[in-house]
């Protein structure tokens, strides 16, 4: 297999993951209720086994309660 993400205890685990193209957006609701929403071209591109991208800051012990990919015009 291809090894995709690496998790590493500084980071912690992953929320999700996704294949992007610039016209779309990503909305993240924390288990609290905090959304946010970011346009895709603006979400640093990786490559193959990374740690991944911080898109959002949580207070300690809220997490993400969701994530979707959505296009940019909704």
């Amino acid at each position: 297999g291809i090894r995709t993400l690496k998790i590493t205890e500084k980071k912690g685990l992953a929320a999700g993951a996704g294949i992007l193209k610039d016209e779309y957006d990503v909305m993240i609701i924390s288990a609290t209720g905090v959304l946010i929403r970011i346009p895709a071209k603006s979400i640093s591109r990786t490559g193959r086994s990374t740690q991944g991208v911080k898109v959002i800051n949580l207070k300690d012990g809220n997490k993400v309660g969701s994530y979707s990919i959505i296009s940019s015009e909704q």
